[in-house]
């Protein structure tokens, strides 16, 4: 099965890092907490000071603690004291977030819906445009995208009345990232690119660099590892140079992922331990948490079982500590996966009904369905046909509501591979032909390559050699093509045997020796 979560994840809060822009340098921050503890300053400076404050504490350095939740609300009591309305906006902008990094669903919505009406009010047009984008991450987190895309937009048009070129960027980078989520990789760098050019690359280039990580990111998910790496490397530089370290963390793990969806798992954990030795360094916790859950996915790939675990522990004992209910549902998936490695099945169940109970409290359909698909996994490999093919209509029926072309192209593979199973192959070729066209359609590599080795196996079992072995040569030239080192192997030995069974001995000994290169 295959690791979903947590490069959601890391997506998920790299994109937040972009939500909203750096107002002050951090070494101002001395300077606005005088002024908000000065009662003889003018309400109206000290909730400026005290409203940049909480901007550059809090979401320029990425720290969240109880104390944001005590600023934000005095500093909302004192603005309605004060009969000062705009900062009141602000204010429940706040509380919003603070709920939304709590993982409150609920609470944040209001408080974001009680900004927008309040700026409404009073026509504060950046603030009805910011209210607009926290309610759309609110969708986001129910990976509602195209109702998110809806409100994305509607801030961008408040920006633009206001001529706010850096909001704008930030909001155009938003709306790429939902696209992103829809695998409308075409539309999502088309947006990318509009954020950039909105730039000043003097002011903004931190901004600049960000979202070069997004467009290095759909590159990785298309499967594009050689162009997606040299890029994430060149800002993972930048990084360094200007001391953001929190990017350098993420830039780490980027990388490390990047390496493990190749194969090559000895240069993901150095990159992981890089990432980890940077968040111990800063005390990042949800970074710290993350690393060790991605250290523990190489060691379990590695078949180092011990080492899996011990660091699975860490990482759950981690995001239990910042109560990331997110993360820990993760954790619960990972533990699914490692006992489903074990075969065993009954226990892998246990946790994936927990995560899924989780992911259902939280309200994220997009994860419900990754957890149905990878049940239905389970149950097919229990050869329970008949709660596989439930699970993975489940899955399939949640992604095509969600538009979600990736997913859905997924789950068709999934399919087609269960009716293989069952020795439907007019069926398993009908869903693997759908889930190639998709892969196609969107430009996603590696899925292609995955669906042309099934599609490969699927003419061996029906004694189409020659067919079968067009199929899986396709699948060996993409995976050759991106580095893929775990899906080389995976052709390289169907075609090994194939050509062995039509006395292609030449060939059949170069495909056996290249296979059997990934095992030393």
């Amino acid at each position: 099965m295959k690791k979903l979560i947590k490069h959601l994840i890391i997506s998920n809060v790299i994109i937040t890092l972009l939500m909203f822009p750096i107002v002050v340098s951090s070494q101002n921050l001395d300077s606005l907490w005088t002024v908000w503890n000065d009662d003889s300053q003018p309400d109206s400076a000290r909730l400026e000071a005290i409203n940049s404050f909480i901007w550059t504490r809090y979401y320029q350095t990425q720290i969240s603690d109880d104390s944001l939740l005590i600023i934000s609300q005095n500093m909302y009591d004192l603005a309605v004291d004060a009969g000062l309305k705009k900062p009141q906006s602000d204010a429940l902008l706040h509380l919003g977030l603070v709920y939304r990094y709590g993982s409150n669903n609920q609470k944040a919505l209001e408080y974001f819906e009680q900004s927008l009406s309040l700026s409404t009010e009073i026509n504060y047009l950046k603030g009805i445009g910011l209210a607009y984008e926290g309610i759309a991450t609110m969708l986001d987190i129910e990976a509602r995208y195209k109702e998110s895309l809806t409100y994305y937009k509607k801030g961008l048009e408040k920006y633009k009345e206001i001529s706010d070129s850096t909001q704008m960027a930030y909001c155009l980078n938003r709306i790429g990232s939902a696209y992103h989520q829809l695998s409308d990789y075409t539309l999502a760098r088309s947006y990318y690119d509009s954020g950039i050019a909105m730039l000043d690359t003097v002011d903004e280039y931190f901004l600049f660099q960000a979202v070069k990580g997004n467009i290095a990111s759909i590159l990785a998910d298309q499967g594009d590892y050689k162009n997606a790496l040299p890029i994430q490397i060149r800002i993972l530089n930048y990084f360094k140079t200007v001391g953001y370290y929190e990017g350098v963390g993420i830039g780490n793990e980027f990388i490390g992922n990047i390496y493990v969806n190749q194969g090559k798992y000895d240069s993901a954990q150095a990159y992981y331990q890089k990432s980890l030795k940077v968040f111990q360094q800063i005390n990042y916790k949800l970074g710290i948490a993350w690393v060790f859950g991605s250290i523990s996915d190489v060691y379990k790939k590695q078949g180092n079982f011990i080492k899996a675990l011990e660091y699975l522990k860490r990482s759950k004992i981690a995001y239990t500590e910042i109560n990331y209910s997110l993360g820990i549902a993760e954790c619960l998936i990972s533990y699914g996966e490692f006992y489903a490695d074990l075969e065993d099945y009954t226990v892998s169940l246990g946790y994936l009904q927990t995560a899924l109970e989780l992911f259902e409290e939280i309200g994220n359909n997009r994860f419900i369905a990754e957890v149905y698909s990878l049940m239905g996994g389970i149950y097919l490999k229990l050869a329970d046909y008949s709660q596989a093919y439930k699970y993975y209509e489940m899955s399939l029926s949640i992604f095509i509501e969600l538009e979600m072309k990736s997913q859905i192209a997924a789950v068709y593979n999934k399919l087609g591979v269960y009716f293989k199973e069952l020795g439907d192959y007019k069926n398993a070729k009908d869903y693997l032909m759908r889930s190639k066209e998709i892969y196609e359609e969107i430009g996603h590599k590696k899925g292609l390559a995955e669906v042309c080795i099934d599609l490969g196996d699927l003419n061996f079992l029906q004694g189409n050699l020659s067919n079968g072995i067009d199929w899986c040569k396709n699948g060996y030239d993409i995976a050759v093509e991106m580095g893929v080192l775990t899906l080389e192997q995976e052709a390289a030995n169907s075609l090994y045997k194939a050509h062995k069974a039509m006395g292609n001995n030449i060939l059949a000994l170069n495909f056996l020796e290249r296979s059997l290169e990934f095992y030393y």
